[in-house]
């Protein structure tokens, strides 16, 4: 079932976290080693290739069905959560992580380790009251160009050893977090396309 006529269903808190044997496989083999495998013009491409599709689509609804709620099925790597979320809703948290990671990145790379702790649970959609797309459109699709022009400048070492923990994934590497970025958005796109799919059962 991809989607139910259920409103405001019972879901586990924000920050909860993935089944046990998602997180197992995340930090025994996804983390420390699939992350360093990847080449960063991979990332990039791929993200850029993802992030195009989720305008696409996002743009092919109206606002009214961007905001529109829809539960749907467990998926890897999705929070039980984040299964009632709206396109819009989608579109908020990948721009709250994408300009978190952004910076953490750019942190590590400049020498220095973000202040505080990465939590899950406080980069969820807090329901904001305008459509998300406008802003994605015009902040997403450059991000890995204007990233990686940033680490062009003098005293930036993407090859830093300092590390940011991840609460999933372990403790991460600049290069690391950058390969999330593509991982991340990937996730959240067939999220979309899920949402998209219970849209059109409900219509």
């Amino acid at each position: 079932m991809n989607a139910t006529n259920q409103s405001a269903p019972k879901l586990e808190a924000p920050g909860a976290g993935l089944p046990f044997i998602q997180r197992f496989f995340l930090r025994a083999w996804i983390g420390p080693i699939t992350s360093k495998r990847v080449p960063p013009p991979e990332t990039k491409t791929r993200y850029e290739a993802i992030t195009k599709k989720i305008i696409e689509l996002s743009s092919n609804l109206s606002p009214a069905e961007r905001s529109r709620k829809i539960l749907i099925a467990p998926m890897a790597g999705l929070e039980d959560s984040s299964r009632y979320w709206s396109i819009s809703e989608t579109l908020e948290h990948l721009l709250i992580v994408s300009k978190s990671v952004e910076k953490v990145i750019l942190s590590l790379s400049a020498g220095k380790i973000p202040d505080g702790k990465a939590d899950v649970a406080k980069v969820k959609p807090g329901a904001a009251a305008y459509d998300q797309l406008e802003e994605f459109a015009s902040y997403a699709p450059s991000l890995v160009v204007k990233i990686d022009l940033a680490l062009k400048e003098k005293g930036m070492n993407f090859k830093s050893e300092l590390c940011y923990e991840h609460p999933w994934f372990g403790p991460f590497k600049a290069r690391q977090w950058y390969w999330l970025l593509s991982v991340h958005q990937g996730i959240h796109y067939q999220q979309i396309k899920a949402i998209i799919r219970g849209l059109k059962e409900k219509a």
